[in-house]
């Protein structure tokens, strides 16, 4: 139905109108000016506050009606700030960049602080938030709800008494002083306050996964516990004949035996390759029958990511740290647009630029290598000639 005016509203002249809402949101308004003047109109925004024209015309007719409308309508209003770059420094002169930080001040229609301040983030480096790094003073990334604002540790900084002061009155100087310690405030890590992450203390890590240093460990011994039930002690003496015959491997005489010449990561890449060949060549021959999918459940083969020379194992175990998951979720409205999540370094960790490598369980590896070079010592490394020494085969 279309609401209808009342006589009393048609005398009143808009001009009237806005000066009975500026008078009622009159606090706000003046604290909202000290924060434009402050960090710059395009960097700060007020919400919380219906507009004018959004108070239906039957609360418009004088100012007790208007002012109980926006008073039970403006129960949340915030001052948003944005700090596009902020570069963090603790007092070793230890520094890390937070880029597009926002602050959410909430005051009443007094103009008075309700609360302390909270700070929420639009774009983290893979670093950053596989670290749960917001900021030095923030305890947590909110990754259940990334809309909810985290209440710093404000220690016993010098902003504490001006929040204190002006939660219970209103002081246009101190919420100038206010500004000019929050701007403070996200540009220090205080060690001395016992922040919640240090930065000293952060790690370079990549999404859901953890470094793989490839290590040989010879055996002679592999359980059928080991193989699972995809592969057998009779595959395995295949593989190493294959191997043997292929020349995978590179030797070296150091002392008086003979080793692996070649680099973990050399090792693990040759037997994986190897592996990969020599079992596309039975399955093709219908002598194996388990797909690429039975040997990845039964861990025989791992997908690792390959990245500056390093792999990495995918575990999606924690959502914290699958991080493409989360591109694109909301952190809050600025001026009328949505401010989504972003990463400033995801192009390098996007799913379809990744090099995955499939990798040989090490055991497997490592077990066939161990056998090879058994017999090339017993064979070779024994300088004394027997004319009753046997031939060596492969169990």
């Amino acid at each position: 139905m279309r609401e209808t005016c009342s006589p009393f509203y048609l005398f009143i002249m808009m001009e009237e109108l806005q000066q009975i809402y500026n008078q009622v949101i009159e606090k706000p308004l003046q604290v909202f000016t000290i924060f434009k003047e402050f960090f710059g109109e395009d960097r700060v925004d007020m919400q919380g506050i219906p507009t004018l024209d959004d108070i239906p015309t039957r609360f418009k007719q004088d100012s007790l009606v208007l002012n109980s409308y926006i008073s039970s309508h403006a129960s949340d209003i915030f001052i948003l700030v944005h700090f596009p770059r902020v570069k963090v420094t603790n007092e070793y002169d230890r520094y890390t960049y937070v880029n597009h930080l926002y602050a959410k001040v909430s005051i009443d229609l007094t103009g008075k602080l309700k609360f302390k301040f909270a700070l929420n983030r639009a774009e983290y480096t893979i670093q950053h938030f596989t670290n749960n790094y917001m900021h030095s003073h923030v305890s947590d990334i909110p990754v259940g709800d990334f809309t909810v604002f985290q209440t710093p540790c404000t220690g016993s900084g010098p902003i504490n008494s001006t929040i204190c002061s002006l939660i219970h009155s209103f002081d246009e100087d101190l919420w100038r002083l206010f500004c000019l310690e929050l701007d403070k405030f996200v540009q220090v890590e205080s060690v001395a306050g016992v922040p919640y992450h240090k930065l000293e203390q952060l790690r370079d890590r990549t999404r859901g996964s953890s470094r793989v240093t490839p290590v040989i460990q010879f055996q002679d011994i592999l359980s059928s516990y080991d193989l699972g039930n995809r592969l057998n002690m009779l595959h395995i003496a295949k593989f190493t004949k294959y191997v043997i015959d292929h020349n995978v491997l590179k030797f070296a005489y150091i002392g008086d035996r003979y080793t692996i010449a070649m680099s973990p990561m050399e090792f693990t890449i040759a037997m994986s390759n190897a592996f990969i060949d020599w079992y596309n060549k039975e399955y093709h021959n219908q002598e194996m029958h388990s797909t690429f999918g039975d040997l990845l459940n039964a861990g025989i083969i791992s997908k690792r990511k390959f990245i500056n020379g390093q792999l990495f194992r995918e575990d999606t175990s924690s959502g914290r740290y699958d991080y493409s998951l989360h591109v694109g979720k909301r952190i809050c409205t600025f001026k009328g647009k949505e401010v989504c999540l972003s990463f400033s370094d995801i192009p390098a960790d996007d799913p379809s630029t990744d090099t995955y490598v499939v990798i040989l369980k090490d055991k497997i590896a490592n077990f066939v290598a161990t056998t090879i070079l058994n017999v090339i010592n017993f064979k070779y490394g024994n300088n004394t000639e027997n004319p009753n020494e046997k031939g060596v085969c492969f169990l």
